[in-house]
């Protein structure tokens, strides 16, 4: 009988892979998601039109696609003045 021996590199690897595979799919599933209620929206208020004409509600297009990466960020209480810095994702 055969047996699958695996060190604890290959499985921390396959447990990033995965993290990867499951976070593509998120993003995926909201940016459908987002279509979709833009679409709907657009749909709700395409009668709507100014003194010329023109439609109100209108799409401008998409911007190109990013990557988001943490970055630091400072924020300032107002109370006590203090600053904290946390990790923004």
């Amino acid at each position: 009988m055969l047996s699958v021996i695996t060190t604890e590199q290959a499985t921390s690897e396959l447990r990033l892979d995965l993290d990867a595979i499951v976070r593509e799919g998120a993003r995926r599933m909201l940016a459908a998601g987002l279509e979709a209620e833009v679409d709907d929206y657009l749909v709700v208020h395409a009668a709507e039109r100014d003194e010329h004409g023109q439609r109100l509600v209108v799409r401008n297009g998409h911007a190109r696609q990013r990557e988001s990466r943490p970055r630091l960020a400072r924020s300032r209480s107002a109370r006590r003045g203090s600053t904290t810095v946390g990790l923004i994702r």
